[in-house]
C-alpha cells in the first residue's frame, strides 16, 4: 500500500492573492515536497537521498539544483518563474531514477516523489497482454512492417534493475523481447523513462528501471521491418516468450497478409476504421 506523508504545498516567497500574480512579481517560487517510500512500513531514511531540480525551457536547461530531504522527507526549493518553463525534480535512489514534473499552471498541486526497494529478478513482471500486429507491406521495397505492444506490470513493491555486473550472453535480469531472425529498423517506445536498448540473441534487452505499476501499467511498443521475397512469401514470427502473456494477440490486415497458427484461435475478419482485420487469439 502507498505511503503519503503529510504533504507542505507549493508556497510563495511574499504572500500574493495568487500563484500567478506573485510569480510575475518576484519572479521567484518557493517549491515544497516530499520523498516518500512506495511500501508502508519500509526501512527508508529520506537523508540519505538527495532531489535535484531541473529547470527547463523547452528542452533547454537553464538551472540545476539539489537538496537533501529533512528527516520527515520534506524538501524545498526556490527557483525563477517563468509561464513557459518546466520544473523537473529527480531523485537517485538503490539504482533508479523516480522523477515528478511539473509545469508553471501546475505548480501548486501536491508534489510527492514515490521511490521503492530494488531488485535483480524479473520474475516480478507479468505481461498482461502481448499483441503483434502487421501494419502493413511494402511489395515493390520487398519489406512488411510488424508492430508489438506489451503491456506489463509489476505489482511487487518492488523497482527491477537490471544487473549490469552480471549481463553475460542472456542478460537474465533485464527485460528483454524476442524479435524474428533478420529484423532490423526497430524503433522501440516506452511510458518509463530513461533506459537504453541493447541488442541480444534473438531480440533486445532494456537498461529501463521497471518500476511497481501505480494505477496504469506500463507499456512498450516496438516496430520492425522483415524483408521477404515474392517467390517465397511466407514469414515464420514465432517465437519464444520467456516471460509468457496472459492473453496474446495476432492482427493483420486480410488485404496485406493471411495469419495462421496452430496455438491460436482465428476469430475471423472484423471491420476496423474502414480496414478489414483478421484476429487470432490465445
Amino acid at each position: 500500500m502507498r505511503r503519503l506523508l503529510p504533504l507542505v504545498l507549493l508556497a510563495l516567497a511574499l504572500l500574493a492573492p495568487s500563484l500567478s500574480a506573485q510569480a510575475q512579481s518576484a519572479e521567484t517560487v518557493r517549491i515544497m515536497g516530499s520523498v516518500v517510500h512506495g511500501v508502508e512500513g519500509a526501512d527508508f531514511d529520506p537523508t540519505e537521498v538527495r532531489v535535484t531540480l531541473n529547470v527547463l525551457e523547452g528542452v533547454t536547461s537553464l538551472a540545476q539544483d539539489s537538496v537533501t530531504p529533512g528527516a520527515d522527507g520534506t524538501f524545498e526549493f526556490d527557483a525563477a518563474f517563468a509561464p513557459s518553463r518546466t520544473y523537473f525534480f529527480t531523485v537517485e535512489y538503490r539504482g533508479a531514477a523516480y522523477s515528478e514534473t511539473r509545469g508553471s499552471s501546475s505548480l501548486g498541486e501536491p508534489l510527492v516523489v514515490t521511490v521503492y526497494d530494488s531488485t535483480h529478478d524479473p520474475s516480478v513482471l507479468a505481461i498482461e497482454s502481448y499483441t503483434v500486429i502487421v501494419a502493413g507491406a511494402l511489395p515493390e521495397e520487398g519489406f512488411v512492417e510488424i508492430l508489438e505492444r506489451a503491456i506489463v506490470r509489476n505489482d511487487s513493491g518492488l523497482t527491477l534493475i537490471p544487473d549490469q555486473a552480471a549481463q553475460g550472453p542472456a542478460m537474465l535480469s533485464f527485460l528483454r523481447f524476442a524479435l524474428p531472425p533478420n529484423a532490423h529498423n526497430l524503433d522501440v517506445r516506452s511510458n518509463l523513462v530513461g533506459g537504453q536498448v541493447l541488442e541480444v540473441d534473438r531480440g533486445f534487452a532494456l537498461t529501463t528501471p521497471i518500476l511497481p505499476t501505480s494505477g496504469e501499467p506500463h507499456q512498450f511498443e516496438f516496430v520492425y521491418r522483415l524483408d521477404y521475397d515474392d517467390a517465397d512469401p511466407n514469414l515464420d514470427l514465432s517465437r519464444t516468450m520467456r516471460f509468457g502473456a496472459e492473453s496474446f494477440r495476432f492482427v493483420a490486415p486480410v488485404d496485406v497478409a493471411s495469419p495462421a497458427s496452430p496455438r491460436l484461435a482465428d476469430l475471423g475478419a472484423t471491420e476496423l476504421n474502414g480496414r478489414l482485420l483478421r484476429l487470432l487469439e490465445g
